[in-house]
This record gives structure tokens, sequence and C-alpha cells, in this order.
């Protein structure tokens, strides 16, 4: 009962400003185009490269962690392409809300609440990865795959050069001035408000269908997330409290981003908005049921 009341009082913040975006993007007709470019031209590139910068990870359990992440998204994205092409969807824009997850603003704030600052560890660092996989590989296959010009997107994007120029002051230890480091904080502090909102705005024109496609894909994020979580877990050695991180993890609802790369790089972001909503809704009772699975499977 006490995760499933730390769970609701997470959502609630992403569910209010979500509803916010809605509500004053009908009554002002705000410019979704605008919000978006915002949020992936300044604010988001902003946001990563102070996070990188001041990132401690390092270590044995990173690189195993790190090395789980992958396999798990790899295999999960292998399941999700099939699925999208046995059933003749768009890959551009039904694959990005299954392979990509909430294990940000979602995932790391739960985990604390759960297993304190050893599972919020664990779980930061899945979100690091998740990071890397949404800025290059999520822009490739948005963009098209990789074409000419799929690859002068990603190279184009703000976004992929925030997080390679994050990882490099900070692997090679160059110091940044003080004021300039507290001015990138600053600008990229409202990321995960203004992409909640801009998600909001964008639902104001769309409509949700309950079709097999979107049960489809929830399945898929959620049963298929946990089997092929566990399946990682076990491959990688995690167990324990580390394992049910990254199992529970690995079924946590759609990430914002996910509509947020589809928007912004010309696909058609209605399905992930609907996938982003319906999943998140739905955590109040997948996450608890993944927790009790996880514990009693590792």
């Amino acid at each position: 009962m006490a995760i499933l009341l730390h769970i609701v009082e997470i959502l609630i913040p992403l569910v209010v400003t979500i509803t916010a975006g809605y509500l004053l993007g009908r009554i002002f007709d705000l410019s979704e185009e605008t919000l978006v470019r915002v949020l992936t031209d300044f604010v988001a590139p902003l946001f990563i490269f102070v996070s990188l910068y001041r990132s401690g990870l390092s270590g044995a359990s990173v690189i195993r962690i790190g090395g789980a992440s992958f396999f798990v998204i790899a295999l999960i994205g292998f399941v999700a392409y099939v699925w999208a092409k046995v059933s003749k969807l768009d890959r551009r824009s039904y694959l990005p809300p299954i392979l990509f997850y909430n294990t940000g603003f979602l995932g790391i704030p739960l985990m604390y609440l759960w297993g304190g600052t050893e599972a919020m560890n664990v779980i930061v660092i899945y979100d690091q990865m998740q990071g890397i996989a949404i800025f290059t590989i999520g822009i490739i296959l948005v963009t098209g795959g990789f074409s000419l010009k799929g690859m002068r997107d990603v190279l184009e994007s703000p976004l992929l050069w925030a997080m390679i120029l994050g990882f490099f002051f900070r692997y090679a230890g160059i110091g940044i001035p003080k004021i300039l480091l507290d001015t990138a904080e600053f600008g990229g502090a409202g990321m995960a408000n203004l992409a909640a909102f801009s998600l909001g705005v964008a639902l104001r024109r769309q409509r949700i269908s309950f079709d097999r496609h979107l049960w489809g894909a929830i399945s898929l994020r959620v049963v298929g997330g946990f089997l092929l979580g566990f399946l990682t877990a076990r491959v990688f050695g995690l167990t324990n409290q580390m394992g049910i991180v990254f199992v529970v993890g690995s079924t946590l609802p759609s990430a914002v981003f996910s509509y947020i790369i589809t928007r912004r790089y010309g696909a058609d972001a209605s399905f992930s908005g609907t996938m982003i909503l319906v999943s998140t809704v739905l955590g109040i009772v997948t996450i608890p049921l993944a927790f009790w699975a996880a514990t009693r499977v590792l």
C-alpha cells in the first residue's frame, strides 16, 4: 500500500503539468512547434550537459549496469521492431514509446522512495544509458534510419552534442567556471516541466484511440519489459536490490522524450502522446505489480 501511495505522489505532478498544458493550449492556442523547438534546442541540451558533467558515475557496477541497460534496450527494440513490421506499422512513430521509458523523471524519485540512495544510484545509471540511446538511436530511428539525411540530423542535434561534451568535460577533468555552470543549470532547470507541458499542448488536438495497436504496445512496454529485464538481470548477474530496480525500471511507462524527439524530427507523434499518457496512468497499477513480481523472482 505504501509503494502505491508513493507512486501516486510521484505521478500527480506529471499528470497535473500535462493537464495544464492541455487546458492552456486550448485556451490560448499555444504553438506546439515553438515549445518543442525551445525544449530540444535550448533547455534540454543545457540540462543534459550539466547532468552529465556533474555525474559521479564510475566503477565496475556502472560498467555492469550500463552494459545490461544497452542489452535490454536492444532486446526490447528488436521485439518492438518485429511487432511493428508484422503489424505493418510506421516504425518511426510506434517504436520510440516502446523502446524508451521514464527511468528519469519517474524512475529516480520512485527508486529513492522505495530503496533509498543505493536503489536510486542504480536507476540513475540506467537513465544515463537511456539518454544516450534516445539521443543517438532514437534520433536515427525517427529520421528514417542510417541514411545521409538521418546522420546529418543526428550530427546537427544540440541534444547529441550536449551529451558528448558533458561526458568529455566530465571524464577529461576539464573545469568549468562556476558562473557558466550555474547559467547552464538555470537554463536547463525546467526541462521536465516543459517536456510534460509540451505533451499536454499536443494532446489538445489528439483523439485517444484505444485500439489493438495501443494495447499491444503497452503489453510490450510493461510485460515485455519485465520479461526481458528479468532475462538481462540474469545474464549480467544483477541480483537482490540491484536486480529488482533494474527489472522494475524496464517496465516503467513511456518516456515523455519519446514524444518530443518524434515531434521534433517530423514523424507522427500522436501515438507517442497517447502511449505516454495511458501508460503513465496505468503505472499506478503496473508499477506495484512489477515490484511484487520482481521481489519473488530475484
